[in-house]
C-alpha cells in the first residue's frame, strides 16, 4: 500500500507539472501590433498617381483602442504616426515605440487616415489647389481603414478606401490651328474643406469658398484632380482649358449634379474656339468606381440627385 500511495502522488505530481508546462502562456506575453497597408478602388487609369499600393515613406494616422467593456488596461497615443517602409506596405511607427496587444487577450480596434497631414489641431481637411504637383495631389486623396481583432503572428491589414471624388479630363481638338501643349487645366467652383472625424473614418458635407484647383499645365496629357463629394449646381462652369494664347473653354455643367465619394469622374472635351470665351456643355461622362478601368458614358441627366 506504501509503495501505491508513493506511485500515485508521484504520478500526479508528474501530472500538474505536466500540465503547468503546456500552459498558454501567450495572452501574458506582451505581442507587437503591426500593420500592413493596401488600397482599395484605386484606378488602372494612367493618371493615376496611387496605385493598389502605397509609396514608400507615405504616412498616415493610426488609432488604436482596446475592445472592453471595463476600463481599458492599456491606453495607445492617438493618433500614432505611421510610415510605409517597402513596396508591400509594410508599416512602421514614426517616432515613436511599436504598440503592444493587451496582455489580458482583448482585442483592439484600428483606423487609419491617410495622408497624416490631414490630422489637423481645427479638424479641418482642406484639399489642395495645387495638384499639377504630385506631393499636392496626394495630399488631397483622402482615404480611410478600418479592421479590428488580434493578430500575434502576422499584420493587421488596413485596406484604404477612397473619401474623396477624382474627375480625369480629357482634352483634345478637331481644329488643326488649335494648340492644347501646355495648356492649363483648372476644376472651377467646388468647395474645398470638410470637417473630419479621423478617429471614426468619415467626413461632414464640404463647405467654405469654392475655389479653383489646377490639375495641369499641359492639357495635352490626360490629367486628373480630386475634389471633396459634393453637389454641384446647373449652369455652373466646372472645368476650365486655358491655351497658351489665354483663350480660355469652359465646361459647363447642364444639370445639377452629385460627386460621390469613391467614383472617378472622366470629361472628354473638343476644344473648338468660336467666341471668347467658349462654352462646352458637359453632357455626358464616365462614371466609375476608382477599381473599375472602364465604363460607357453616361448622360449627366441621368444621374442626378435632387
Amino acid at each position: 500500500m506504501i509503495i501505491f500511495k508513493n506511485t500515485y502522488w508521484f504520478a500526479l505530481a508528474l501530472s500538474i507539472i505536466s500540465c503547468a508546462g503546456n500552459e498558454d502562456t501567450s495572452l501574458n506575453t506582451p505581442a507587437v501590433i503591426s500593420f500592413a497597408a493596401g488600397i482599395d478602388s484605386v484606378s488602372r487609369a494612367a493618371t493615376n498617381i496611387l496605385q493598389t499600393r502605397f509609396s514608400v515613406n507615405n504616412r498616415m494616422a493610426v488609432y488604436i483602442n482596446e475592445i472592453t467593456s471595463e476600463t481599458p488596461s492599456i491606453t495607445y497615443d492617438q493618433p500614432m504616426q505611421y510610415r510605409i517602409i517597402d513596396t508591400q506596405g509594410s508599416m512602421a511607427p514614426v517616432n515613436a515605440q511599436a504598440p503592444y496587444y493587451p496582455t489580458n487577450g482583448h482585442p483592439v480596434t484600428i483606423s487609419a487616415v491617410f495622408p497624416y497631414t490631414a490630422i489637423t489641431s481645427d479638424g479641418v481637411f482642406k484639399i489642395n489647389t495645387k495638384q499639377d504637383e504630385t506631393n499636392n495631389y496626394q495630399a488631397s486623396d483622402l482615404m480611410f481603414a478600418k479592421t479590428s481583432g488580434r493578430n500575434l503572428t502576422g499584420a493587421m491589414n488596413l485596406l484604404f478606401k477612397h473619401a474623396a471624388s477624382k474627375i480625369t479630363v480629357n482634352v483634345t481638338t478637331d481644329d488643326d490651328n488649335i494648340d492644347i501643349n501646355y495648356s492649363r487645366i483648372n476644376i472651377l467652383n467646388t468647395m474645398t474643406s470638410v470637417q473630419l472625424y479621423a478617429e471614426y473614418g468619415s467626413i461632414g458635407s464640404a463647405y467654405g469658398n469654392k475655389e479653383s484647383i489646377l490639375i495641369s499645365t499641359d492639357g495635352s496629357q490626360a490629367s486628373s484632380g480630386i475634389i471633396l463629394p459634393q453637389r454641384i449646381e446647373a449652369d455652373t462652369k466646372l472645368i476650365e482649358i486655358e491655351l497658351l494664347t489665354k483663350e480660355k473653354v469652359y465646361g459647363v455643367m447642364p444639370s445639377a449634379y452629385t460627386f460621390e465619394a469613391g467614383k472617378s469622374y472622366v470629361f472628354n472635351i473638343n476644344v473648338q474656339i468660336d467666341r471668347d470665351p467658349s462654352i462646352v456643355t458637359l453632357s455626358n461622362i464616365e462614371v466609375i468606381d476608382w477599381a473599375d478601368a472602364y465604363s460607357t458614358p453616361q448622360e449627366i441627366t441621368g444621374k442626378i440627385k435632387q
